[in-house]
């Protein structure tokens, strides 16, 4: 069964019960309102196999100015990269622009993020 999201963009899922978490998780970030993070850890909560909320995950930590936070971002990281294979080729992208942020190359990252808002402006 294909999942989408708030904005209608395919979600690979186990069984869609964490996608409104996730919803709300990134209106948050988006919005930097509230704690997206406890949204987005219920959502992996709801729904291990979620990989835009694993990915999400490491993206708050990644995007965190503090160091420290680098490894929880890597460990996120890992869990999608492992679940990617599996996913839609919508978030194996979005799972390499956030590895080469990560990485530190920041140019490349974001040629990947605007290669998917080209596919997927939603």
């Amino acid at each position: 069964m294909g999942y989408v999201d708030q904005f209608g963009v395919p979600l690979s899922a186990a069984d869609g019960s964490g996608i409104r978490l996730l919803d709300a998780a990134v209106s948050k970030t988006l919005t930097f309102h509230s704690d997206a993070l406890a949204d987005t850890d219920r959502a992996i909560a709801a729904d291990g196999r979620l990989l835009m909320a694993h990915l999400l995950k490491a993206l708050i930590y990644g995007l965190s100015t503090e160091k420290a936070l680098l490894v929880d971002a890597q460990s996120a990281l890992a869990v999608a990269k492992r679940l990617a294979p599996s996913g839609h080729p919508r978030e194996t992208q979005h799972v390499l622009a956030l590895e080469a942020w990560l990485r530190g190359t920041f140019s490349d990252a974001c040629a990947l993020w605007e290669d998917i808002l080209v596919e997927y402006p939603q």
